[in-house]
């Protein structure tokens, strides 16, 4: 019997210090808008507007999605943006009249700016947003993704019209 609580009592003691040893890092998706104007991220389901996902920003605003945990030590992870969650498509819109179409599949839209997944100014491809990996500790790492509207972005969609 005396051999049964030994064991119990070391299988217990190492689930705790498991668990303090536990290493996590978490993610954080944002977008500046240094623009110059007022922008409007409209999101698309099969045609239809992700109502609680738009996002509106005047010139030098930041929208922070929500905080996304993993176990691990990660350089990686998906975004965890509300308005790229389950969409299929984002229009932008400059001042409530330029707009810039983003996809996540191939599209040609010729009467406006539209940039598909593979494109390197694209909402919905990863390598658009700058990476900002920081250290907290040996055991925690905060990963932030950064996307930031330019004056570029607004003269390239103003450039199609």
């Amino acid at each position: 019997m005396k051999e049964k609580v030994k064991v119990y009592f070391l299988l217990s003691l190492l689930s705790f210090s498991s668990c303090e040893d536990m290493s996590s890092t978490t993610f954080l998706g944002i977008v500046n808008n240094e623009s110059g104007h007022s922008i409007k991220i409209i999101p698309y389901k099969e045609g239809k507007i992700k109502e609680s996902a738009i996002v509106i920003l005047i010139n030098g605003e930041q929208y922070q999605g929500t905080y996304y945990s993993e176990r691990g030590i990660l350089g990686d992870s998906p975004l965890n943006l509300e308005f790229i969650y389950d969409t299929d498509s984002i229009i932008v819109t400059f001042d409530d009249t330029i707009k810039a179409f983003h996809y996540t599949e191939f599209n040609e839209n010729p009467y406006n700016r539209f940039y598909n997944r593979e494109s390197d100014r694209s909402l919905y491809n990863i390598k658009s947003y700058e990476k900002d990996i920081k250290d907290l500790s040996k055991k925690e790492r905060k990963v932030n993704y950064v996307y930031t509207f330019s004056i570029d972005d607004y003269l390239d969609a103003l450039s199609v019209h």
